[in-house]
This record gives structure tokens, C-alpha cells and sequence, in this order.
């Protein structure tokens, strides 16, 4: 009997020797060492992908640390700084006199002119013995106004009547908020000279802030 024009005996002879040539040694060895050798390409390629992967994860990782460590870092900030208070507390100081004599000069308010005088008076005052500290450090203070204070002067100015009663007692209220938290933070200042200043001084910039308010609020 035939099949596709092979008898029966041919075809248990190829049998026969496709069995040997698979039970060969060699042949075996090859057929075992050649799925290995493609399964451990694979394990290497994905080691090596893996390790990319961690390496740039780690990367990101490590920078998001360091930029958060830049943000929050204080290590370098001293709010204590006697310096830099004095600077401050000059600028600030120096402000409050001039908007005081502008306020006698452009308020309608009789009471914005009042706490405008009040100003001058109590700020001449405290100018005047922060100078004295100051030179006593060998100290230079700012005679002039950084760049946004001189603009904002400026602006007040062109400002006449009721207008420029409200924008002037909302201002007084905000700086004198801001110059209360910094003369506090000045009271634990290690320099005496400067922690005894800023103690004697807040009692009077808290004054400053309830008259600020109640005149802010009596303007229509």
C-alpha cells in the first residue's frame, strides 16, 4: 500500500532514522541549549530594562527630594537677624512719617489728618532712636525707598480727598499688622540693645493699630 507514492516500508525507514537523528547527543544538547540560551537573552533584556526603570525612577525621586529640601530649607534664614530687622524697621519708619505728613496735607478726614500728625510725632520718635543704635553698631540704614515702596509713595500722592483718606487708613492697618509681627519677632533678638527697642516700641505701634482701625472704619 502507498501513500503519496511512498510504500509503507520507506516510510518506517524515514521513521527510523528521524528517531535516531533526534536521539543523537549533539542534537538533543542543541535542542535543550538553544531555548535556554533565548530564555536567558530574555531575563537579561528584561534585568537591564528593569534596572533603567529603577535608575530613572530613583533619579526623579532624588531630585524631587532635593527640590523640596531647597523650598523648605531654613537653615540660612535668621529671623532674629539684627541687620536685617533694623533695615525693615527703618523703611517702615520712614514711611509712616511721610504718609503722616501727606495725610495733613491731602486727607479730607479731620481724624485722617489727626492720626496723620500722630505719625509724624510718635515714628520721628522711634526713627530717631533706631538711628542712634544703628550708629552705635556702625550700622548704615537706608535713606531711600527699595524700588516698590518709592512706587507706592508715589501712587498715594495723586491720590486726593476721600480717596485718599480710605486707601491711607487701609494701609496704615495692613503695615502696622506687619510691623507689630516684626517688632515681636525682634523681642527675642539675642543683641539686648535690639530686643529692648523692639519691647519698648510695640506698645506704641499696638496703639497705632487700634486708631488706624477705628478711624479706618468711621470713613464712608
Amino acid at each position: 500500500m502507498c501513500i503519496r507514492g511512498l510504500s509503507r516500508e520507506k516510510l518506517n525507514k524515514a521513521g527510523r532514522a528521524l528517531f535516531s537523528f533526534n536521539q543523537n547527543p549533539c542534537v538533543m544538547k542543541n535542542k535543550i541549549l538553544i531555548p535556554a540560551l533565548m530564555l536567558a537573552v530574555c531575563g537579561f533584556q528584561a534585568c537591564k530594562n528593569a534596572g533603567k526603570k529603577t535608575s530613572e525612577a530613583d533619579t526623579l525621586s532624588q531630585a524631587m527630594v532635593d527640590s523640596t529640601n531647597m523650598i523648605t530649607d531654613t537653615s540660612g534664614v535668621n529671623n532674629n537677624d539684627t541687620a536685617s530687622f533694623m533695615h525693615k524697621a527703618a523703611v517702615g519708619g520712614m514711611m509712616e512719617v511721610d504718609l503722616g505728613k501727606l495725610a495733613q496735607e491731602q486727607a479730607k478726614s479731620a481724624q485722617v489728618k489727626e492720626f496723620g500728625a500722630l505719625m509724624v510725632k510718635d515714628h520721628s520718635k522711634v526713627n530717631a532712636e533706631l538711628k542712634s543704635i544703628a550708629d552705635a553698631k556702625n550700622i548704615m540704614l537706608p535713606t531711600a525707598y527699595p524700588e516698590n515702596e518709592q512706587k507706592h509713595l508715589d501712587e498715594m500722592k495723586k491720590l486726593k480727598g476721600a480717596d485718599f483718606d480710605k486707601h491711607n487708613m487701609s494701609m496704615m492697618v495692613d503695615d502696622h499688622q506687619k510691623d507689630i509681627a516684626l517688632f515681636k519677632s525682634a523681642t527675642t533678638n539675642s543683641d539686648t540693645s535690639i530686643s529692648k527697642f523692639a519691647t519698648k516700641t510695640l506698645p506704641v505701634l499696638e496703639t497705632h493699630l487700634k486708631k488706624a482701625t477705628t478711624v479706618k472704619s468711621s470713613l464712608k
